[in-house]
């Protein structure tokens, strides 16, 4: 609505794309595009989430009493339903603007033999005004000692304006992220019953996640899902026995039904692990901060850990920052676990006569039942950081028939 926030006529979004064959075994491919939209943030574009329509606030409990406690009971809490301190208000600039993603790829291809192919190339893409939570009501540091402060509410800047605004959930489109990829693959079509893909990517994705509303782009860095190094392979193997088969092309009945028409499938991956950040549960800062503030940095913090029993971060790194300011750690510094896995299946081909047949499988998902680690909890102020988790692992299913015609 142009009533809300200012019209954007920016959305020009081309395409171009070009393929070239110089001989019949080299091929070179390029593209390059822009899109835009507008991201979906849930209730942060939603007026309808303010008072009066929506209460939505907090209660802040001195050191003395506190909130209470589960033997004596907890404070009860009643909702502000007057918009007054301590209301959470939902807002976005005026300015808001969709996201704008620029993409590039440029590969070249190469004919091995008549089945076989391969391939190499980059990809790339920058994005920027992507939306990102934002907190325009965010304390300011105070003068001289922390202890001299004035109350957080009184720190923040609409309290001149108007005392009953407190914290803000907010909507800003100043997010930006870049990614860069070196991919590669090998690709054998079906040949003497063998098909299979197998792929390689070094990519780096970046972006960030800022802690600091007053200058969030200092936490630019590696985004949560950046694994640098990701290896796939494919394959389909068709046993050489049964009907329409190098083997026992001519065999029917109940010899077929049993020994005919097996196929063997498998899809193994492994990927470096994901990165993730040291927090510091402590809140130092005094900011108020709506995100999980971080340690001082003192040195390198990382491990040469490769099991689940292992320190993944070395705690001795990392203290907590001077009370009145945020940590200088940065955001997704250390990796998380490595990960792998391999899925099996195994499938029949029941012919019902010689174009149609019907076909079982049965597959396993992580067929050697092997446990991936996530990230360890990280948090210097909780007692239990370093330990890592375990993500959940699958057995066999039986997948229904379903029916083919060659």
């Amino acid at each position: 609505s142009r009533a809300l926030y200012d019209a954007f006529y920016g959305g020009w979004e081309p395409r171009v794309g070009f393929a070239w064959t110089p001989s019949e075994k080299w091929v070179l491919r390029g593209g390059f595009g822009i899109v835009q939209y507008m991201e979906g943030t849930g209730k942060n574009l939603r007026l309808t989430q303010n008072p009066p329509f929506y209460f939505e606030g907090r209660r802040v409990f001195d050191a003395t009493t506190g909130p209470g406690s589960v033997a004596v009971g907890f404070a009860d809490i009643t909702p502000n339903v007057n918009g007054g301190p301590g209301t959470l208000y939902r807002i976005f600039p005026q300015d808001l603007r969709p996201q704008l993603t620029k993409q590039w790829n440029l590969f070249v291809e190469r004919k091995l033999t008549d089945s076989l192919s391969g391939q190499v190339g980059y990809v790339g893409s920058r994005s920027s005004h992507m939306v990102v939570p934002f907190d325009f009501n965010q304390p300011e540091p105070g003068t001289g000692p922390p202890s001299t402060w004035a109350p957080l509410d009184q720190r923040r800047p609409l309290y001149h304006l108007n005392p009953a605004i407190g914290v803000t959930s907010g909507t800003n489109s100043i997010g930006i992220g870049a990614y860069d990829a070196l991919q590669a693959s090998l690709r054998q079509r079906p040949t003497e019953g063998l098909e299979f893909l197998a792929s390689y990517t070094w990519g780096h994705a970046q972006g960030y996640y800022y802690l600091d509303s007053t200058d969030p782009r200092k936490d630019y860095g590696r985004s949560t899902y950046d694994a640098r190094h990701n290896f796939t392979l494919a394959g389909t193997y068709e046993l050489p026995f049964g009907k329409g088969r190098k083997m026992g092309a001519d065999w029917s009945g109940a010899k077929n039904a049993v020994l005919g028409n097996w196929n063997l499938h498998a899809i193994f991956q492994k990927r470096t692990g994901f990165a993730f950040t040291v927090y510091d549960g402590a809140g130092q800062s005094l900011q108020a901060t709506r995100s999980i503030e971080r340690p001082d940095r003192l040195c390198d913090g990382k491990t040469n850990a490769s099991g689940p029993n292992d320190i993944w971060v070395d705690i001795k790194c990392f203290a907590h920052a001077p009370v009145g300011q945020f940590g200088n750690a940065g955001h997704n510094i250390m990796t998380d676990p490595p990960y792998w896995n391999l899925d099996l299946a195994l499938g029949k081909d029941f012919y019902i006569d010689d174009k149609r047949y019907i076909t079982l499988r049965v597959e396993a998902f992580n067929a050697l039942n092997h446990p991936n680690f996530g990230a360890p909890n990280s948090d210097i102020s909780d007692p239990t950081s370093r330990d890592t988790s375990a993500r959940t692992t699958r057995g066999p299913v039986f997948r229904p028939p379903s029916s083919a015609m060659r």
